[in-house]
């Protein structure tokens, strides 16, 4: 635990203690403040993400409805079916950006015709959209506020050995950037789907990934790139 003294608040960067901040709502609220930036937790007030059992938990019942493991069951063939149709036509092309035209794209996509937004509303919508690989929360203690350093505890050496190597038999099914307990990620089995389905569709096609330029996402709750330049063969 690091005190961060200009914002006055404690991050939290180990997985054991990550996730144990993340069982424990009681001591660790998301109530009034999950952001450093205050304006931002002023215009998020109330929201699940912002908020403390019960609230949450009803809200939560509510729009998981089109998130049931039923619906993703009949969700899966158009997944399929638009994942094979982006990923052919952007290795057609041998060169695309994989924030803006790939990671965007099937989410949109998906969550649009979920909640009954056609096209015109989705292309909108995807204007302000950012992909990420990680993020941080902000809680507030009785005592202070902390920040839960998801992408550190994911990488934390004590939990998964080697972390920084890309290693294709690893299974870190407990692995946090979807959260945990009662903020979990809501939309988390819709967004494993998805990527099941793209990097299958990706893994048939492709030999070889190369980066020509990336940017990353400037955001002090998310942890992402915002550009994503390759070449594949």
């Amino acid at each position: 635990m690091v005190h961060l003294t200009r914002h006055d608040l404690y991050a939290i960067s180990r997985y054991d203690d990550v996730r144990a901040a993340l069982m424990d709502w009681q001591t660790f609220s998301s109530a009034r403040s999950v952001f450093v930036d205050p304006q931002m937790n002023a215009q998020l007030e109330g929201i699940t993400l912002c908020s403390d059992p019960p609230e949450p938990t009803m809200l939560r019942s509510v729009l998981g409805q089109p998130l049931r493991p039923d619906r993703m069951r009949k969700l899966a063939p158009r997944i399929e079916a638009e994942a094979g149709r982006v990923v052919a036509e952007l290795v057609g092309r041998g060169r695309f950006d994989v924030a803006t035209e790939l990671a965007e794209h099937l989410p949109m996509t998906v969550v649009s015709d979920l909640v009954g937004l056609g096209a015109g509303h989705r292309d909108r919508s995807s204007l302000g959209s950012s992909p990420t690989t990680t993020r941080s929360a902000g809680y507030r203690c009785p005592l202070a506020r902390g920040a839960l350093l998801y992408g550190a505890a994911n990488r934390d050496p004590r939990k998964y050995p080697d972390p920084t190597r890309f290693d294709i038999a690893r299974r870190p099914s407990d692995q946090l950037a979807f959260g945990h307990g009662e903020h979990a990620c809501i939309g988390m089995n819709l967004a494993r789907m998805e990527m099941s389905a793209l990097l299958g569709h990706l893994a048939d096609q492709v030999s070889r990934f190369e980066v020509i330029a990336f940017r990353p996402l400037i955001n002090n709750g998310l942890r992402g790139l915002e550009h994503l330049d390759i070449r594949v063969r």
